[in-house]
């Protein structure tokens, strides 16, 4: 194992809660890419993408190994990164892991260092895996901006074996790999955007069939579709019974929790100051 402390809260594929709407047309689109190498997820917060993610790991259909990383700010140090990386692969696979945590506990320097922690990393794969397996990189966009890490997954991609299927999952269109330009050219990406993810008329039906037990009409369901954008979680907070939705408080804290929060205090003071009428 490495020396860095790993919590397996992070490499533990969350379970599926009963309240969860299987999406099939979505799940129909994921089973495709995984002939392909990249698959990007990239949408605002409160679109299904996690749940997307979550519904397809523990749908009946799925005969793979799912290798989870649920990231979090404290990702973007390099080799906390990496660390986490190589446990959600190992989480799946016990053999795998031994050499590559030997390299990265001894490395000096990152940059330096990392193409021969990935060209480890990839033989330790070869060895050790056999059958479809897939990485999933839950809210990329909480460390997309390091270089270094940037680097890393792109050299992954670069190397990694035919089995393997790597899932990015962000709230930004992840197009600052190099790598990906290629990958399209040659027809082994693909991708879902907050187009593709909104909540469509008859899925708003289901979902309230499904967890409220009532039927709304076509022309209801419609209605919502356009006024909340397809977007599930403003669907939540709208004025239809829902789990989640009542108190319409609920939506602020939402939004700075979820966005308000994760900026700088310089953004949020030009936030609040441009919000004012003169």
């Amino acid at each position: 194992m490495s020396s860095i402390p790993i919590s397996k809260t992070k490499i533990i594929p969350p379970s599926r809660r009963p309240q969860l709407l299987t999406r099939k047309r979505l799940l129909e689109f994921m089973y495709e890419a995984l002939d392909k190498k990249l698959t990007l997820i990239s949408a605002p917060a409160g679109y299904g993408k996690t749940s997307l993610l979550i519904d397809l790991i523990h749908d009946e259909g799925n005969d793979w190994k799912n290798c989870w990383l649920a990231l979090d700010e404290l990702d973007r140090e390099p080799q906390r990164f990496a660390a986490y990386f190589i446990a959600s692969i190992s989480q799946q696979f016990p053999e795998f892991g031994k050499q590559s945590n030997d390299v990265l506990d001894n490395m000096k320097s990152f940059d330096q260092d990392m193409e021969r922690l990935l060209v480890t990393l990839i033989n330790e794969l070869l060895e050790h895996t056999s059958g479809l397996f897939v990485v999933i990189l839950d809210d990329f966009h909480l460390v997309e901006e390091v270089q270094s890490i940037r680097n890393f997954v792109n050299r992954f991609i670069q190397l990694m074996p035919e089995n393997c299927n790597l899932i990015i999952s962000s709230r930004k269109l992840v197009a600052d790999f190099p790598e990906l330009t290629r990958l399209i050219a040659h027809g082994e990406a693909s991708g879902l955007d907050f187009s593709d993810l909104a909540f469509q008329a008859q899925e708003i039906q289901t979902l309230i069939a499904q967890n409220e037990n009532r039927h709304i009409s076509d022309e209801e369901a419609e209605r919502l579709a356009k006024e909340t954008e397809g977007w599930i979680t403003g669907l939540q907070f709208s004025n239809i019974k829902l789990p989640s939705s009542g108190d319409p408080s609920n939506l602020f804290n939402y939004f700075r929790q979820q966005v308000l929060d994760k900026q700088s205090p310089e953004l949020r003071e030009f936030i609040l100051r441009t919000s004012l009428f003169e």
